[in-house]
């Protein structure tokens, strides 16, 4: 049994599906998860396999101010490195994630996500760093 072969890439998404077992999208919404699965499907017929698993990081924040630390996160990224830029301007830079003040609303706006992925990955942005906040969004994420 060999172990899975990951990549994790922002725009080219052909060339990691011909070798890949799993695909790890980030900053995508749900639209461009469509669009990106395409790609990875043509890649791995082009390379005559299957196509691999798509999963992807979904931020979500919790709490006062939750949309504002969704949108400030979003922003470190696209000043780290171009390829942020690239994906998240081939969005229309629109705000990627899920955030709720009380967080009732978290696992219905996490469906649209889950509904085009073969993995959801929840990436935390709680209001701090207490466990308490950690286990709000783990818990509002399953609900």
């Amino acid at each position: 049994h060999n172990p899975p072969r990951f990549v994790t890439l922002s725009i080219n998404y052909r060339t990691p599906a011909e070798i890949a077992d799993v695909v790890l999208l980030n900053w995508a919404l749900p639209e461009r998860i469509v669009e990106a699965r395409t790609w990875v499907a043509e890649g791995a017929a082009e390379a005559g396999r299957p196509s691999p698993r798509v999963a992807s990081y979904i931020r979500v924040a919790i709490g006062p101010g939750a949309t504002a630390r969704l949108r400030k996160e979003q922003e470190r990224y696209l000043g780290r490195a171009p390829q942020y830029r690239r994906a998240l301007g081939h969005q229309n830079e629109a705000l990627v994630g899920v955030a709720s003040e009380d967080g009732s609303a978290i696992a219905e706006r996490l469906e649209p996500y889950r509904a085009v992925l073969d993995e959801a990955i929840v990436r935390g942005l709680p209001a701090d760093d207490s466990v308490a906040a950690w286990l709000e969004i783990a818990e509002a994420a399953v609900r």
